[in-house]
C-alpha cells in the first residue's frame, strides 16, 4: 500500500486530495529462453549460468528445477525469491558426441501464467583433439635475481 496525496493550487487556494494506492498482483518468473553453452571437445566439460528472476509483486516459490538433456547437468533447486531477487544456477555440458546437441530446463513454480518456465539448453560437441602443448624439461629455466637456473623433472 502506498500513500500520499496529490496538491492542487487555484490562485491562492491549495486543496490536497488523499491517494492511496492498493499493489497487488502475481510473482512472475524471467529467465532467457536459450542458454548457449561454448564450443566443448568431447568428454569435457563447459558451464552456464542461468539467472531466474521474480520481477512479479508476490513471492515466487520455485518448487524444481529438471534438467533434461544426455550431456546437460545442474542441481535441483527449490527455492522462495521475493520481488525483485534472483538466483543463479549453474549448467554444466559434457558433450560425447559431436555437432550441435539440445537439452532443457524445465523450471517449476508458482507464478499463474507459467506451467513450467522452459530453458532450451544447446552446445556444440567439437571432435578436435584438445591442444597440449608438450616442452622438453631442459627447455624450462627460470632467471631470479640471484642469476640461478632452475629445471623441472
Amino acid at each position: 500500500v502506498l500513500a500520499g496525496g496529490i496538491s492542487f493550487e487555484f490562485g491562492d487556494k491549495v486543496s490536497f486530495l488523499p491517494v492511496e494506492l492498493n499493489i497487488s498482483g502475481d510473482p512472475n518468473i524471467v529467465a532467457t529462453d536459450t542458454l548457449w553453452l561454448d564450443k566443448t571437445f568431447l568428454n569435457n566439460s563447459t558451464t552456464g549460468s542461468l539467472t531466474i528472476i521474480n520481477d512479479g509483486f508476490k513471492s515466487l516459490s520455485i518448487d524444481s528445477l529438471i534438467v533434461n538433456g544426455d550431456y546437460f547437468e545442474g542441481p535441483s533447486i527449490e527455492t522462495t525469491l521475493e520481488p525483485g531477487q534472483s538466483v543463479n544456477t549453474d549448467i554444466s555440458f559434457t558433450p560425447e558426441e559431436t555437432g550441435e546437441l539440445f537439452g532443457e530446463v524445465l523450471i517449476y513454480s508458482n507464478a499463474p501464467d507459467e506451467g513450467a518456465k522452459k530453458v532450451i539448453l544447446a552446445g556444440i560437441g567439437n571432435g578436435n583433439t584438445p591442444p597440449t602443448v608438450v616442452l622438453p624439461v631442459s627447455a624450462v629455466e627460470l632467471n631470479d635475481p640471484y642469476q640461478t637456473y632452475r629445471t623441472f623433472d
